[in-house]
């Protein structure tokens, strides 16, 4: 990543920007570590597949529980992208695991939630044993700032201090700040997904099956239907008959 942005400098940009006091208020101690709070997590929500940069992509399952395949996740987990095993040991996934899949490559969650201590214990259950060490590659959970000591943001500044005001002008009906704002912020969060999500990957479109491995798909002839291998060197959309 290629930001060192700080909590404080944001904080005293969208200060500026609000031009009423942030501490002066009656139910709220401090308007922009809310705002800056909430916007942050208002951008984690915009990856559906979480960040690339904000994940642990190889995190040892331990199996145990009453069970024997029980896993309890990390407590930095915020979100499960992905569970599989790896039984090459090549640091790629062989063998992906589902939510309620099939009985072979399945597993369940169990939650924990009480008003008292909220979410806490989540676990997974796998339905049969794996034949190798199972992972998990999630999401991790960012605090929230606390506006004391240096804070460095999971987000660029400008993107974060955006949100901010967006969510600022929404709440208090600034219609025509509000339709700028937009605007800019939309812009700028394309951008930085452009930039900073999904990096580097095959551009290549492969099937996979349920195992995770490429299918091979039948070359076919725009021609009579029928089956052709296209040789090296052919391009693919190259009307071939063999």
């Amino acid at each position: 990543m290629f930001y060192q942005d700080k909590y404080s400098e944001i904080a005293a940009r969208f200060s500026n920007w609000l031009e009423v006091s942030t501490t002066d208020n009656e139910h709220i101690a401090d308007l922009s570590l809310d705002y800056i709070n909430r916007a942050i997590g208002s951008l984690l929500l915009e990856a559906p597949r979480g960040w690339d940069y904000l994940t642990n992509d190889r995190y040892e399952l331990v199996l145990g529980g009453s069970s024997g395949l029980e896993c309890s996740l990390p407590v930095d987990c915020g979100v499960i992208l992905r569970i599989y095993t790896d039984s090459n040991d090549t640091k790629k996934p062989t063998i992906y695991y589902s939510n309620e899949g099939k009985s072979s490559s399945g597993f369940r969650i169990i939650r924990a939630f009480t008003l008292a201590s909220g979410h806490t214990g989540t676990k997974i259950e796998f339905y049969s044993s794996p034949s190798t060490t199972p992972y998990l590659k999630y999401q991790i959970l960012v605090p929230a700032f606390t506006g004391i000591g240096v804070e460095y943001c999971a987000f660029p500044g400008e993107l974060i201090l955006l949100e901010a005001q967006h969510i600022r002008c929404r709440e208090k009906g600034l219609t025509n700040e509000w339709k700028m704002v937009s605007g800019d912020y939309e812009a700028m969060l394309l951008k930085f997904k452009a930039k900073h999500q999904n990096v580097a990957e095959d551009i290549s479109i492969e099937i996979n099956d349920a195992n995770g491995f490429p299918v091979c798909v039948p070359n076919y002839s725009l021609d009579k239907g029928g089956y052709g291998v296209i040789p090296i060197n052919i391009s693919n959309d190259t009307d071939y008959v063999g």
